[in-house]
């Protein structure tokens, strides 16, 4: 069983890997959390942010390579946000150094921590 240290957040997910995605969102459930998405497309997520959450989980390569469209709209609103990617940290835009970035395959234990850490800071 999966602490649910992300109890009653909304958290917005866009990830273009169907499995991913999926596995993200059932993951996130169990921990607690409402998930919106996901999603695979920036413009739905950048759409997605209005809807209210509190947190999102966001791939920077969204198949037709990076896209920070849904990043930008998230810092614009003050919403935090955490990377997660098959990137290294080099691939990520200067813009975004301070942004938290996790390496896939990231464990539950790590998506869950970090989050937690997130939102409690």
């Amino acid at each position: 069983m999966i602490d649910r240290k992300l109890e009653g957040l909304r958290i917005l997910v866009v990830e273009d890997d169907f499995h991913q995605a999926h596995e993200l969102k059932e993951l996130l459930t169990e921990a607690g959390a409402m998930v919106t998405g996901p999603t695979g497309r920036a413009e739905q997520g950048r759409e997605m942010i209005g809807h209210g959450v509190d947190m999102a989980v966001i791939d920077i390569n969204l198949g037709r390579g990076q896209d920070l469209e849904t990043a930008r709209g998230l810092r614009e609103q003050g919403i935090p946000f955490v990377f997660l990617t098959g990137y290294d940290r080099s691939a990520i835009p200067s813009e975004f150094q301070n942004v938290r970035s996790l390496g896939k395959p990231a464990s539950a234990g790590e998506i869950i921590g970090t989050l937690a850490q997130i939102i409690r800071s």
